[in-house]
């Protein structure tokens, strides 16, 4: 009988030597845990020289199907069987892939934060609601979303209406109306605050406490959604006198244990950050003002600086970027954002966009028009469609040169490499399964490709940077005419 083989590695994630037994092990629970009724032989080897996990499962129907899987820098599986039927194959396939990313972005343990600013408020951690990603969404990213948006409304309202009223004027009026939004983008933003930074309340403090898989589920359901607010304001208490004592971790370990868990206190971290320090450190080396900085407790990792004027501006930071990043990494993500505001982009942006428009909106009207009529909305719609891609692409070089800028100033581009790899695993993963390359280049998206920016940041040497600009222009083109050619 012919044999079904799924054979694939595993080029997004990258694992260090030091992590090929833990990674196998966590993976042998998982199949023990997943499998357990069809598992007939499961042990750790070696194969070619490299440390595996072979399974081989065997079904009440009688078939039987082997799996390896390889620990190496980008991990390899390799799923047989001769009778068993391919979606049992692709279902195994897909849970190798999903507990390797999972393991790649948390070490296999599951995590519960609590996170304090000493001073202020005891807050939960919450999730993102729709109102803050639509608020992130348009007051973020240059603001390109918002431009965007407004120019697409006001495209459509100009079809509806181009026969009823004289419209000379209207484009004009439309980008005028949005200046105001520029204006109050950073008031918008402090909405999505829990805490202020500042001199005052300079520092962030973070307890971690890290579960076996199987331990956080029931910890999340049963504990920490009931009481996670009761527990965050006893932990709070109980350390603050001394937020860098060994005890600590002890009497964190004694607060998780009256509520019926039994967490090692060498499962948890206490980490104390000196946020306002890192920020104004990066900001003296651009000579900027501290903006206002606003920490909200969302487990979703960002930053984002929006604001004309940088005393005026605001930086927003989650606590999910400081819990996933060290400090350098962290330094090296506000220094991106540094080069936001120092560069003016979110006004350099709405100048570029609202020119595009009024370009676009005056040719069709006083010069395509006529032939528009005879070529049918299709064209039209067309030319909207290759406009925005081309304003996004634009917002890309933007970004390039931010992350150049920041490699310059923090001395060297592997910090922000390092943070973008843990931030953005999830779209890198994306990127190599369903875009490609070539395709994320032209998304409706301000960020260059993931791949590309953490490729250019470990290869540049930050001496060899004279205009970030033009460095960043040229990167750009030549990966994407490269991607498009490959």
């Amino acid at each position: 009988m012919p044999v079904t083989v799924l054979q694939k590695e595993l080029g997004e994630v990258e694992l260090t030597k030091e992590k090929f037994d833990k990674y196998l092990l966590f993976m042998k629970e998982i199949f023990e845990f997943k499998y357990k009724p069809l598992i007939e032989y499961i042990t750790l080897t070696i194969y070619n020289e490299a440390p595996c996990l072979y399974i081989r499962l065997s079904s009440p129907q009688g078939y039987s199907l082997e799996t390896l899987l390889i620990a190496k820098t980008h991990p390899l599986y390799s799923i047989s069987s001769t009778e068993a039927p391919p979606s049992l194959l692709q279902e195994i396939a897909n849970s190798i892939e999903y507990f390797t990313y999972f393991f790649a972005e948390t070490g296999g343990k599951g995590h519960v934060y609590f996170i304090y600013v000493p001073g202020q408020s005891i807050v939960p951690l919450r999730q993102a609601t729709k109102k803050h990603k639509m608020i992130e969404k348009l007051f973020f990213e240059n603001m390109i979303y918002l431009f965007v948006l407004s120019m697409i409304i006001s495209f459509l309202l100009y079809l509806l209406v181009y026969l009823l009223v004289p419209l000379e004027y209207l484009p004009v009026a439309i980008i005028l109306a949005q200046s105001p939004l520029l204006i109050l983008a950073p008031k918008i933003i402090e909405l999505l605050g829990d805490w202020i930074i500042n001199e005052k309340h300079p520092i962030v403090v973070i307890v971690d406490i890290s579960l076996n898989i199987n331990e956080y589920e029931n910890f999340v359901k049963n504990i920490f959604n009931k009481y996670k607010y009761e527990i965050k304001t006893k932990i709070f208490h109980a350390i603050s006198q001394d937020f860098h004592a060994s005890l600590n971790k002890y009497k964190v370990s004694e607060i998780l244990k009256s509520y019926g868990a039994s967490i090692d206190p060498d499962f948890i971290n206490i980490r104390v950050i000196d946020l306002y320090s890192i920020v104004s450190n990066i900001f003296k080396k651009y000579r900027l003002a501290v903006p206002k900085i606003i920490l909200s407790n969302i487990i979703v990792p960002n930053a984002a600086a929006s604001g004309i004027l940088t005393p005026y501006s605001v930086l927003l930071i989650t606590s999910g970027l400081l819990v996933k990043l060290t400090d350098n990494e962290i330094s090296a993500v506000i220094g991106h954002e540094a080069s936001h505001l120092k560069n003016k982009d979110p006004l350099l942006f709405y100048i570029l966009s609202s020119a595009e428009y009024l370009t676009r909106l005056y040719l069709i009207a006083y010069v395509l028009w006529p032939l528009l009529i005879r070529a049918g909305l299709l064209l039209e719609l067309l030319y909207l469609y290759f406009s925005l891609t081309a304003l996004f692409f634009v917002a890309k070089f933007l970004e390039a040169r931010a992350d150049i800028e920041a490699a310059a100033k923090v001395g060297s581009g592997d910090p922000l490499a390092s943070a973008l790899k843990k931030i953005g695993f999830r779209r890198l993963i994306r990127e190599t399964r369903f875009y490609g390359r070539a395709r994320s280049w032209l998304l409706w998206d301000p960020h260059p490709p993931v791949s590309f920016r953490i490729e250019l940041l470990r290869r540049i040497r930050v001496e060899d940077i004279k205009n970030p600009w033009i460095f960043s222009i040229v990167e750009c083109t030549k990966d994407f005419i490269q991607s498009v050619l490959s």
